[in-house]
């Protein structure tokens, strides 16, 4: 999580860097410097026209290849708040505004000042707000002085990522809570200040870690408690006007501060038990603070947990929208592969004679339909007996009727044989052929053999569908 807020921190600076950029985008940094003159009410000493470099020649303000690296403006009555826009001097490394009747806050942008190795905006009476969190940021920072000013909250946690200051100084302001645990990475601090604040709790053990101190003022705290750490090598010491003491026989910088009782190490146990009932209660303050942000990381983390149920719902409903058409569709195609053929019975008394044990009323009919288990077989015919009429072989017809029978089915044979002729053309010698047929055939006759117009069309095409090898019979 402390990453998590880490990475958060870090893309919400480059962030309003970037906005700064675009709203400056164009302007040279004489231009930037006009606005911040301009938020500290003193217009009058832009000396230097728009658009140019000539800002580099005024006292207080030095310059590389017409890039802005140091601003020393202490005792020159500023007034108004530190501009917003001072973060787009990206080659800025010194900054010195004390002595001055600076108002509003420090800008959270002056993090992007990533080449920053000093700032000094102490003795500014109206200066308030924290110390902002961004301020970790500048890595390369060696000084950081903002004292007798009005600056309230408490010191940010991340301070120890300050890995090259030496001199931390933010006395007579109104500083409270507690010093941090992170003050003793801070491998190269010689000067610690935080003197008449309104600080409490203890002074953490790790401050034996700093191997480079030589100063340790922290008078006026009040809240203090407990023993000073045995922190060696510190020359010069106050903890007047606090609750601290020092363990009996320590040799430590104390600047006559008292021993140790009993009463101080009790105070300590009951301070470090509240602040651990503190930590893992819900409702205390402290752990509000710092759960402040927690809920922003739960927000974003339903919202990216909605997007993707939302999308693989998505492509599920599409998937199972797909594959039920994918199913329609082959049951439309097997459908429509599926025909119907009326077929005489007189072909059918040729080449099936099991069949024809049985009269049947109805039409004569043989579906053809494709294997719906395997595409890749040839489609196959089937009979529907349900529908099939039947012929009655046992009854004979007349002289007249064989004839006429024998007639029909000569000209079938032949048809059969020729493969390459076209239907129409059989139609047509068939309607030429019934049209010779002797118009005193009876309706008896006709019924019992089953020859007529209709029935003879689809015996041609019954056996046209034989002979082409594309379909078997099943």
């Amino acid at each position: 999580m402390k990453m998590f807020f880490k990475f958060l921190l870090q893309f919400i600076t480059t962030i309003g860097l970037l906005s700064n950029l675009v709203f400056v985008y164009g302007k040279t940094d004489c231009d930037v410097l006009s606005s911040i003159y301009k938020s500290f009410q003193v217009e009058s000493k832009i000396t230097w026209k728009e658009n140019t470099n000539k800002c580099c020649s005024t006292k207080g303000i030095e310059c590389k290849d017409y890039r802005i690296t140091k601003i020393d403006l202490q005792k020159k009555e500023l007034k108004g708040s530190i501009s917003n826009e001072i973060s787009s001097l990206s080659e800025l490394e010194y900054l010195d505004l004390k002595y001055n009747e600076i108002t509003g806050t420090i800008p959270e942008t002056i993090g992007s000042l990533s080449k920053l190795i000093y700032i000094n905006l102490s003795e500014n009476k109206n200066l308030k707000g924290p110390v902002p969190k961004e301020i970790c940021s500048l890595k390369n920072l060696v000084g950081l002085y903002i004292y007798n000013s009005m600056l309230n909250g408490s010191i940010p946690e991340c301070i120890g990522e300050l890995s090259n200051l030496e001199e931390l100084c933010l006395d007579n302001n109104k500083l409270e809570g507690s010093i941090p645990e992170t003050v003793g990475k801070l491998s190269k601090l010689k000067n610690l200040d935080l003197e008449n604040n309104q600080l409490s709790g203890i002074i953490p053990d790790s401050l034996t870690k700093l191997k480079e101190i030589e100063k340790i003022k922290l008078q006026g705290n009040k809240g203090l408690i407990g023993n000073v750490p045995d922190v060696h090598g510190v020359k010069e010491c106050s903890y007047a006007n606090t609750n601290l003491c020092i363990k009996e026989g320590s040799t430590i910088c104390s600047n006559n501060l008292r021993k140790c009782t009993d009463d101080d190490f009790k105070k300590v146990e009951e301070y470090k038990a509240s602040n651990k009932n503190k930590s893992t209660n819900p409702n205390s303050k402290n752990n509000n603070k710092k759960s402040k942000g927690f809920p922003i990381s739960i927000i974003i983390l339903i919202i990216v947990l909605v997007l993707l149920a939302i999308i693989g719902a998505i492509l599920l409903w599409r998937r199972i929208s797909k594959c039920n058409s994918d199913r329609n569709n082959r049951i439309i195609n097997s459908s429509s592969q599926n025909v119907i053929l009326p077929i005489s019975s007189t072909s059918l008394h040729s080449s099936s004679n099991d069949i024809l044990q049985s009269p049947k009323s109805g039409k004569s009919l043989v579906m053809v339909s494709h294997a719906e288990d395997d595409d890749s077989l040839p489609p196959r015919l089937s009979i529907d007996e349900s529908l099939f009429s039947y012929v009655d072989i046992n009854e004979k017809p007349d002289d007249n009727e064989k004839s006429d029978v024998n007639e029909q089915l000569s000209v079938n044979e032949q048809l059969s044989v020729n493969e390459q002729l076209d239907v129409n053309e059989q139609l047509d010698v068939n309607e030429q052929l019934n049209v010779n047929k002797q118009p005193d055939i009876d309706n008896k006759s006709k019924s019992s053999i089953g020859i007529d117009q209709e029935q003879y069309q689809n015996q041609i095409l019954y056996q046209n569908l034989l002979n082409n090898q594309d379909y078997y019979l099943n």
